[in-house]
């Protein structure tokens, strides 16, 4: 689990855009066989695990203890705010990538930020205005030999005598 993780870590690294927050996963002193229940938890590697939106499973998982270890220091304001920080960083790193799609020309991104930043949204009017139907009268004749000459231009006709 630890080097899927780490493994889904790099993938993500190479596809997100680097800036101000960037930073590297290693195994470090978290390898495979280590259980780190009794220490502490490095609140640096936690804000970087945050700022992925990891969860809880996943970063108990990285730091080799259980999710009640996880919830428990969750109660700490120190843990909650370094998780909150980590996750506000996070959202500002998609929101820049999402920038960054808008400046190439997403028209798609452009509607997205659009609703969701300058609240913007389609009229509801549109969607209760009655569909106008419009009637067509059958254009089409009854009568085999008179789609047969509808079927063959005026030109044809006139020079085989039809």
């Amino acid at each position: 689990m630890k080097r899927g993780l780490v493994k889904r870590v790099e993938r993500l690294e190479r596809v997100m855009p680097t800036d101000d927050f960037d930073f590297r996963f290693t195994l470090g002193d978290y390898g495979p066989g280590t259980s780190q229940e009794g220490a502490a938890i490095n609140l640096v590697k936690l804000e970087q695990l945050c700022m992925l939106h990891c969860t809880d499973q996943e970063i108990a998982s990285y730091f080799g203890m259980t999710t009640e270890r996880i919830a428990q220091e969750r109660r700490s304001p120190q843990f909650a705010e370094v998780m909150e920080r980590g996750q506000a960083k996070g959202k500002i790193a998609i929101r820049r990538g999402q920038m960054r799609l808008l400046e190439k020309g997403s028209s798609t991104m452009g509607v997205l930020l659009g609703r969701q930043v300058l609240g913007q949204r389609e009229e509801g009017d549109a969607t209760n205005r009655p569909i106008p139907v419009i009637v067509i009268p059958s254009v089409i004749p009854a009568k085999q030999e008179a789609m047969q000459e509808m079927a063959i231009p005026e030109e044809i006709r006139r020079r085989f005598g039809s």
